[in-house]
């Protein structure tokens, strides 16, 4: 029995590295590339931007939905995500032939919801092939391939559209049959079908934001910390190339700035920021997450030369280092045992919620106002969440114990 559990636990890590290296192609495709060329290519509207930027939140937001009727229609986790990726691939081949804007925007936003769905699918697939003490390793190993083939991806994507930006359509050709290859080894893989949900109403779980008062203030200054973020996440791709703001930076320097620098810095400093969140007080360890986001934004939208922001991009990554850890992990601090899974799809459907709304507001309110003043309202908002961890600490002290 324990050869055979381990013998599945081999194939699925096998199987599942050279899906994630495959992933690293396409995944920045509905991310930086994608508002590049509504940018650049399309000169897109402000709300045009918007859709691109909100897509995947939108898909968080179908979670719970998608959850439910996963569950109920029997089919194994991992075939439900190659068949994600069979789709994802169709979307890409679509933006690959549009010839209008309006149709880029379609296929954009579709393919980047409908990935959000493959995360708890992938999480249960984890959760059945892997030993508990394994999981982390393997994942983890098996997302540094991602990683590693998205950043030269990335750099000689980069290069290629300060060439000709037609050539964007090769690029989403390329990515259509990564995603192929993707759904194919996916569908070795060994999974089981979701347990089906005996509730007929796939929120009913919500009621734990407001019966664990810490957990449902946690909430809120998530929601803070996420708006402030948020609004200026995708802001900096507007900031390098948009004529008004005097850097016109390269294609190929845009994606190093945003991709391949802070995907390098991010790389590195997982293990640590995961070693600190094991090690340390959780309230403490938030509040140098949240500090490195004031930091990653201070650098980044008060500078002005390509070199400067190069050295932005690398608090940029340690931001984000921070920020794959303690959004994956924070809930287990707060949720009982086995309630895990229904406090992150409230946490992931309220990252949903503002993750639609904050990059319109990120978008529009430049439009009013300098986007150093944007960004500068954005520091403020992050620095009010981390105030909030005083009070919320001392009410864990109080009453609610706090995991580790």
């Amino acid at each position: 029995m324990i050869g055979a559990r381990e013998s599945i636990a081999r194939k699925t890590f096998r199987l599942d590295s050279f899906r994630c290296a495959m992933y690293g192609f396409f995944e920045m495709g509905w991310q930086a590339l994608a508002l590049l060329v509504v940018t650049r290519y399309f000169d897109g509207t402000a709300f045009q931007k918007g859709l691109i930027t909100s897509a995947f939140m939108v898909g968080l937001l179908l979670n719970p939905i998608s959850v439910f009727y996963f569950g109920r229609s029997l089919i194994k986790a991992a075939t439900l995500c190659a068949i994600i990726y069979f789709v994802n691939a169709g979307l890409l081949v679509l933006a690959a032939l549009s010839n209008h804007v309006s149709f880029f925007l379609f296929a954009g936003f579709c393919g980047a919801a409908v990935m959000a769905q493959q995360t708890p699918l992938f999480l249960q697939i984890y959760s059945n092939n892997y030993a508990s003490s394994k999981r982390g390793k393997f994942v983890s190993i098996s997302m540094t391939l991602g990683v590693l083939t998205s950043i030269p991806f990335a750099y000689y994507s980069g290069q290629l559209l300060d060439s000709d930006l037609g050539f964007y359509r090769a690029l989403y050709v390329f990515m259509a049959v990564a995603s192929v290859v993707a759904a194919w080894l996916t569908l070795k893989i060994p999974s089981v079908p979701l347990v089906r949900n005996a509730s007929s109403n796939p929120f009913a779980h919500f009621s734990v934001a407001w019966e664990n008062r810490v957990f449902g203030a946690m909430l809120i200054m998530w929601m803070l910390l996420g708006i402030g973020n948020l609004s200026v996440f995708h802001l900096r791709i507007e900031y390098m190339s948009a004529a008004e703001y005097g850097i016109m930076a390269s294609n190929r320097d845009i994606v190093i700035c945003i991709v391949a620098i802070p995907s390098v810095i991010r790389l590195a400093l997982t293990p640590v920021w995961g070693y600190v969140f094991d090690r340390f007080n959780f309230f403490a360890v938030r509040a140098a997450a949240n500090i490195s986001f004031v930091l990653s934004i201070a650098t980044f939208f008060f500078v002005e030369t390509i070199a400067a922001l190069y050295v932005a991009s690398v608090f940029f990554g340690i931001a984000l280092a921070g920020a794959r850890v303690n959004w994956s992990l924070w809930v287990t601090k707060f949720a009982p045992p086995d309630q895990e899974s229904n406090y992150m799809s409230v946490h992931g459907f309220l990252t949903g919620v503002r993750g639609v709304g904050a990059p319109f507001m990120g978008f529009y309110i430049i439009q009013m106002i300098s986007i150093q003043k944007t960004a500068a309202m954005s520091i403020g908002l992050i620095l009010f969440a981390t105030l909030l961890l005083v009070p919320i600490s001392r009410m864990a002290k109080g009453g609610v114990t706090v995991k580790g």
